[in-house]
C-alpha cells in the first residue's frame, strides 16, 4: 500500500537555513523542479531573511544545494514568487529593502515607542531573472513600478514608504502577466492592522527577450 501522500510525514524536506517560508516551485525547461523559498537564520522577520532557489531533478525526492538570490547580508529580501514563460527564463519576484531601513512606525502598543525593527514588509516590489533553468539569477535587479493607492497615503509615512507583501504566485492570460500584491496600512497587534490586493499587470514581460 502507498504511503499517503497528503500525511506530512510521508514527505521529503527541502532544504532551508532554520527559518522557511512560502516554498513555490515551478517547472524549468529542462524539465526540473524549481523552488523558491524565503529563508534566514532566524525567526520570520529576523534579520538576514533573504530569498533563495533550489532544483530537483527527481520529482522532488533530493534537492540542489541552496542558490542565493539575494545574500543574507544585504538588506532583507522576502516573499519570492516565480513566474516561468515560454522562452524558458525565469522570473522572481519579491519585496526588498532597498534603502536598509532599520525600523519603521508602528503602534504603541505593541510596539514599545511606537516602532518596529522587522523589516520584510515594506521597500520595492523587485524581480530578477535566470535564462539557466534557475542555476544562477541575473546579478542586476529591477524595481516594478507601483502606482500610490489610497492605503499609502493613510499609512504613518504618508506613502512616501509603502508597506506591503505578497503571497500570491503570479500567472497569465492571453501572454499578458499579472502579479499579485498585498499592501498594508500599518503595524500593530496580529502585525498588519490592514491590508488591500491589487494585480499588477504587463503585457510584454511573458515574450520580452530584452534582459
Amino acid at each position: 500500500m502507498s504511503p499517503d501522500c497528503r500525511n506530512i510525514r510521508t514527505g521529503n524536506p527541502i532544504p532551508s537555513i532554520y527559518y522557511a517560508d512560502q516554498p513555490y516551485i515551478t517547472k524549468t525547461a529542462d524539465n526540473a523542479w524549481l523552488c523558491v523559498l524565503t529563508t534566514g537564520l532566524g525567526r520570520e522577520g529576523a534579520g538576514g531573511q533573504h530569498v533563495v532557489s533550489t532544483r530537483s531533478t527527481d520529482l522532488g525526492k533530493s534537492w540542489s544545494a541552496l542558490i542565493e538570490i539575494e545574500p543574507p547580508s544585504g538588506p532583507e529580501a522576502s516573499w519570492v514568487v516565480p513566474l516561468a514563460v515560454p522562452s524558458g527564463r525565469i522570473f522572481v519576484f519579491y519585496v526588498y529593502n532597498s534603502q536598509n531601513i532599520r525600523k519603521l512606525k508602528a503602534e504603541d502598543p505593541p510596539f514599545a515607542g511606537g516602532y518596529t525593527k522587522r523589516m520584510d514588509s515594506f521597500g520595492e516590489y523587485v524581480f530578477k531573472f535566470s535564462d539557466d533553468n534557475g542555476r544562477s539569477w541575473s546579478p542586476e535587479r529591477w524595481t516594478i513600478p507601483v502606482r500610490e493607492f489610497e492605503i499609502d497615503r493613510k499609512n504613518p509615512y504618508r506613502g512616501e514608504i509603502r508597506y506591503f507583501w505578497n503571497v500570491g504566485k503570479p500567472f497569465t492570460k492571453d501572454s499578458t502577466a499579472f502579479l499579485p500584491i498585498h499592501k498594508v496600512g500599518g503595524f500593530g497587534h496580529g502585525w498588519f492592522t490592514s491590508s488591500e490586493g491589487a494585480l499588477l499587470k504587463s503585457e510584454n514581460l511573458y515574450t520580452e527577450e530584452d534582459p
